[in-house]
């Protein structure tokens, strides 16, 4: 099974969001790419108004800080404050990488919780279970589902397959489901971070 990991970027009215932001970058030892390929794409990470986080596993989060600094330095972060919750109930042994970058971040972090209006309209859904706060964001037809699937050759015939990351089997599938559903009912073009080439999914 094909299991890339992807970042999105998405520009609308003049402002540019960023969607994860994949593994750390830390030079010869890191294994991330985002800094390198937003290069290559003439983006500065300055640009970025804002950073939208599914949840916070080390290959979603990673690229928001390089060599101990944050990287995106004009940007707000938006995260789900269910995920945040979760993460610092953690034993510090578990949660450090989480507790750094939201240090380092300080007041640029914007927590919110369902129901919160997000810039442009951008609609937050709980997909809970993968992670306590697992949330996929719907922007206009496009829907950036995060890791509602690991192996969509797989999970798409068989959603109540579960990938060993999924923190809740049962709640991970019921929300793998759920989105699935939407994604047909309403026809809309659903992107993974987890999502091989061309990165998206949609139903005839």
């Amino acid at each position: 099974i094909d299991v890339p990991y992807t970042c999105f970027v998405v520009e609308i009215g003049g402002q540019r969001y960023l969607l994860d932001t994949g593994f750390a970058d830390n030079g010869a030892a890191g294994t991330g790419h985002l800094h390198k390929h937003l290069r290559e794409a003439g983006i500065d990470p300055a640009s970025i108004d804002s950073v939208i986080i599914s949840h916070m596993h080390g290959d979603h989060i990673g690229g928001l800080m390089k060599d101990g600094k944050v990287v995106f330095t004009q940007a707000d972060i938006y995260i789900n404050q269910q995920e945040i919750d979760a993460w610092m109930a953690m034993p510090e042994e578990r949660n450090a990488q989480v507790r750094n970058t939201l240090e380092a971040y300080g007041k640029q972090i914007k927590p919110f919780k369902m129901g919160d209006q997000l810039p442009h309209n951008i609609q937050a859904i709980a997909a809970y279970g993968h992670t306590e706060g697992h949330t996929v964001y719907r922007i206009g037809k496009a829907l950036i589902a995060g890791d509602i699937m690991h192996g969509i050759a797989l999970q798409l015939e068989n959603p109540d397959i579960c990938a060993r990351f999924d923190g809740d089997h049962e709640r991970s599938i019921a929300a793998r489901k759920s989105i699935i559903e939407l994604v047909k009912t309403e026809q809309l073009r659903m992107y993974g971070m987890h999502f091989p080439a061309p990165g998206y999914v949609e139903f005839e």
